[in-house]
C-alpha cells in the first residue's frame, strides 16, 4: 500500500465552519497535542475548520472504511455531529478519547454523549486488546485519563 487510499487535508473537523484557533497544552507547535479546546495558548494558530457534514458534501460522500480520530478533546463536539453517518455506515473507528482535558464537572455528561453516539457499535477493543461494552466508557477510571478504542462494525 503506497497510501493512495489515504487523503490528508490541511484543515480541522469541528462543530462549526470557519477559522478557529488551536493551541497546545505545552505551548509547543507540532507536539501532536494541538486542540480546539485551547484557543488562548500563546502558541495557538488559526486553522480552517469544517463540520463533518460540510466536509462530506465537499467530498461527494466518499466511501470510508476506517476513520482514525485523535482530536485532543474535539471528539466531544465532533462525534455527536457524526452520529447519523456512523449509525448508517458503521466504518471502523479508531478513536482516542481525552476526557481529562475537560472540566471535571462536564466529563461524565460529555462521555455519555460519546456512548450514545457510538451505541450502535455495542462493543470496542480497548488499548489492552480486550473487548468492552460501549457503556464501559462511563466507568469512573475512564473519565480521568486518555484512552484509545477500536470500534468495529457489528
Amino acid at each position: 500500500n503506497k497510501l493512495e487510499n489515504v487523503l490528508p487535508f490541511n484543515m480541522a473537523l469541528a462543530a462549526g465552519n470557519g477559522i478557529q484557533r488551536m493551541g497546545s497544552p505545552r505551548d509547543k507547535r507540532g507536539d501532536s497535542m494541538t486542540s480546539l479546546l485551547l484557543p488562548d495558548k500563546e502558541s495557538a494558530i488559526e486553522v480552517l475548520c469544517l463540520t463533518w457534514q460540510h466536509w462530506l458534501e465537499l467530498m461527494e460522500e466518499p466511501k470510508i472504511d476506517c476513520l482514525k480520530m485523535d482530536v485532543e478533546g474535539g471528539e466531544f463536539t465532533l462525534l455527536p455531529s457524526m452520529k447519523k453517518y456512523l449509525e448508517a455506515r458503521k466504518p471502523g473507528l479508531y478513536l482516542s478519547l481525552h476526557p481529562h482535558l475537560l472540566d471535571e464537572g462536564t466529563r461524565e455528561r460529555e462521555m455519555t454523549k460519546v456512548v450514545e453516539t457510538l451505541a450502535s457499535y455495542r462493543h470496542y477493543i480497548d488499548n489492552t486488546g480486550i473487548e468492552q461494552k460501549v457503556e464501559s466508557l462511563l466507568e469512573r477510571d475512564r473519565l480521568h485519563k486518555a484512552s484509545s478504542c477500536l470500534f468495529l462494525p457489528v
